[in-house]
């Protein structure tokens, strides 16, 4: 029942067609923009098949602005969840107290976090942020 945002290129379902999430074809990267909403219980396969739609495509699959809800989901798929700041960008490796972390660039961290870190702030830019809570 919700819009995606206009910059998306598309929108993947999930296996009943109850829960989608929206995309962008960005640098040999499928990326997710937030996790999927809909029904619960249909947003996992919704993560699967933007994972089989990438592959298709021969790209990577990965989510920004994914909350803590699927991370396991997304390991599953071999993503790697690194912890983003309030303006949507990765936060810095910190020793000590971290402050919490509502969303995660998840990803294959050695080939697509040098592809997409330099995207970021275009998306942050385009109010995709406030499209993928």
């Amino acid at each position: 029942g919700e819009d995606p945002p206009a910059a998306a290129d598309g929108v993947v379902m999930g296996e009943a067609g109850r829960a989608g999430i929206p995309f962008r074809r960005l640098g040999g990267v499928l990326l997710g923009l937030g996790d999927p909403a809909g029904s619960e219980s249909d947003r996992a396969s919704a993560v699967w098949n933007l994972r089989d739609l990438a592959a298709q495509e021969g790209l990577d699959a990965a989510v920004w602005r994914a909350g803590p809800e699927l991370l396991r989901v997304y390991a599953a798929l071999g993503l790697v969840a690194l912890p983003l700041g309030p303006d949507g960008l990765p936060l810095p490796e910190q020793d000590g107290d971290t402050p919490p972390v509502r969303h995660y660039l998840c990803c294959v961290a050695e080939r697509d976090l040098v592809r997409l870190l330099p995207m970021l702030p275009t998306l942050v830019g385009a109010g995709l942020a406030d499209a993928a809570e």
